[in-house]
């Protein structure tokens, strides 16, 4: 039984012969009773729910930045959902066989303050990483009080360390300690700037991959 919520022109909830209603977004929406297909799934769909599943997983893990560095862009969607749209057309390899996610080229914020200059990552020691960039001239999007954040991705093992606003522009370097050591991992590593007030975010940069 279907249930009128704001009157014979309004929006109802639950079911209603053939058609289900409701509340959305703030919207009023309706849709059809849901039929399970008896298709077998075609390699291209499969394919597209695999890139939709990775990319979406790797995204909402590290939604603590996502939710700062996209927030601008999601109008009437979240932030993750906006970020993948803007991901989605050049975050996929071919590798073998198989599609896997292109590092490199994966964003988690985008904005007008400045990126690091020749940003770069090594280890230090066994279980350190160690970022580093070079001075900047001060201008209105590039402040030594600008917050760094940064992320290491580990896909062996689905793991990210987001660290949120860890350094200063002006400290030109920042040291990050990974414990316990994942043996044979691979590293990805980002970072981006955002200003003192948090209001203005700046694009996320691929800093480089360590193993």
């Amino acid at each position: 039984m279907g249930i009128l919520t704001e009157g014979i022109f309004g929006g109802f909830r639950n079911k209603t012969g053939p058609i289900i209603g409701r509340r959305y977004r703030k919207q009023n929406i309706i849709t059809s009773l849901h039929r399970i297909s008896q298709k077998p799934e075609q390699e291209g769909e499969l394919v597209q729910q695999h890139r939709f599943s990775i990319l979406n997983s790797f995204l909402s893990r590290i939604s603590a930045l996502v939710d700062i560095g996209f927030k601008q862009y999601a109008k009437k969607k979240s932030a993750v959902n906006a970020a993948y749209s803007f991901n989605a057309p050049h975050a996929y390899i071919n590798d073998g066989e198989e599609t896997v996610l292109n590092y490199p080229k994966l964003v988690y914020s985008r904005g007008q303050v400045d990126t690091p200059d020749f940003p770069q990552v090594s280890f230090s020691g066994e279980d350190t990483i160690v970022f580093s960039w070079l001075p900047q001239e001060q201008s209105m999007y590039s402040r030594a009080n600008d917050q760094a954040s940064f992320l290491i991705y580990i896909p062996e093992k689905d793991t990210a360390f987001v660290l949120k606003n860890e350094a200063l522009r002006a400290d030109l370097s920042f040291s990050v300690e990974i414990k316990p050591p994942v043996d044979g991992a691979t590293y990805h590593c980002y970072m981006n700037f955002n200003n003192e007030s948090g209001k203005l975010v700046g694009d996320s940069v691929y800093v480089g991959m360590l193993t």
